[in-house]
């Protein structure tokens, strides 16, 4: 049984993390109305319905802010396409990624600006995002050439194709935005592409 110091005890840390949350999800909004570029530390307070004292003692600085909320973008970016499983063969995972991406994005189409002032005014975090995407697709084409749905590649390769992939899925906005292209179309070529130049040959 939790006593009431305790309770004391965690009652003010409890309350300052539910600030710190409420700040940094009026950032997240001022961003995606206005652009990280343009997020104030007053507009966020107001947008809040706090003092702008409150939200400098919960972020000393308003690049410690929008760092937060560069992280955040990425966050919800990497888990797009969390709930697909990643065991099967690797041209159906990934034909299942592409078109989860294209409907994410067709959802949220204030993503792809936001990634473009990511790069430009957090190159840092950017970098880091990016790091995180190319390890992601390394760890999936190694699962496929152990698994034989991929020919034998070195290091090297594996890094390359995994930025290949990764340039594909950053830079597929474009077609997204296209109303001819369907996300299950784009997919299918994309993954067509892909097996010509990855499938393992019959021995």
């Amino acid at each position: 049984m939790k006593s009431k110091s305790n309770d004391k005890k965690r009652g003010p840390y409890s309350k300052s993390e539910d600030t710190r949350r409420r700040v940094l999800d009026a950032a997240w909004e001022e961003a995606h109305e206005n652009g990280l570029r343009n997020i104030r530390v007053a507009k966020v307070a107001d947008r809040a319905g706090l003092a702008i004292g409150v939200v400098n003692y919960h972020f000393g600085s308003r690049e410690e802010m929008f760092n937060e909320v560069v992280i955040r973008l990425f966050d919800r970016v990497r888990h797009s396409d969390v709930s697909i499983d990643d065991e099967g063969n690797f041209f159906e995972t990934e034909e299942k990624h592409i078109i989860a991406w294209n409907e994410f994005l067709r959802s949220n189409p204030r993503y792809v600006s936001l990634m473009e002032e990511a790069r430009t005014y957090a190159p840092k975090l950017y970098r880091i995002g990016i790091e995180g995407g190319i390890k992601f697709h390394i760890k999936r084409i190694v699962r496929g050439i152990e698994c034989g749905d991929l020919k034998p590649m070195s290091k090297i390769q594996i890094r390359r194709y995994a930025f290949f992939m990764l340039g594909a899925h950053r830079f597929m906005d474009n077609l997204v935005q296209d109303e001819d292209s369907e996300p299950a179309d784009i997919a299918a070529d994309f993954t067509n592409m892909l097996r010509s130049g990855l499938q393992r040959q019959g021995d």
